[in-house]
């Protein structure tokens, strides 16, 4: 009896592994996991830089508007699982970012901009278009997530603190 017991053990382990790892590639995987935290992490930074540029020099493109909203969904996407939607929406959100920063006469740490390896996981992003069409298209999104202004006045009394991923995750 113990050998059958056995016997079958041997059977079903290499299927439990082989579920294992489609459900990580399908995902991304635990290393794209680690790597797409790093990338939203530091998208949020360069969203506070901008933010505070905003702050003072209150130039209004609504591009920081768009950049919250791109961020947010970006950690929605990760929470989720999908690592790589993750990362291309959290650069567009950089980029954003960025264009806040220097329309509000403020300085673009070269930390701000995309390191090597961020541009190997962002390569194969879809145009910034249908970025923004992805974004508005997604009704899951759009009913759990917090409404956000279109207008950046609206948040230069607005702490964004909910564009980074919390210490626990």
């Amino acid at each position: 009896m113990p050998v059958l017991v056995l016997f079958m053990l041997a059977l079903a382990a290499p299927d439990m592994q082989a579920q294992r790892m489609r459900r990580n590639n399908r995902a991304g995987g635990p290393v794209l996991r680690v790597k797409s935290k790093r990338v939203l992490r530091r998208t949020a930074v360069v969203m506070l830089a901008a933010h505070a540029d905003l702050k003072k020099g209150k130039v209004y493109t609504g591009d920081f508007a768009r950049a919250v909203r791109h961020q947010r969904y970006a950690v929605f996407l990760w929470r989720r699982g999908f690592y790589a939607r993750s990362i291309h929406h959290s650069r567009r959100a950089r980029m954003l970012a960025i264009n806040v920063i220097q329309a509000n006469k403020g300085t673009v740490q070269p930390g701000y901009k995309m390191d090597k390896e961020e541009n190997a996981l962002s390569k194969d992003s879809p145009a910034d278009s249908q970025l923004d069409n992805d974004l508005k298209t997604d009704t899951e999104f759009s009913k759990n997530s917090p409404a956000t202004s279109e207008k950046d006045e609206d948040f230069i009394n607005i702490m964004v603190d909910d564009i980074d991923l919390s210490d626990l995750e």
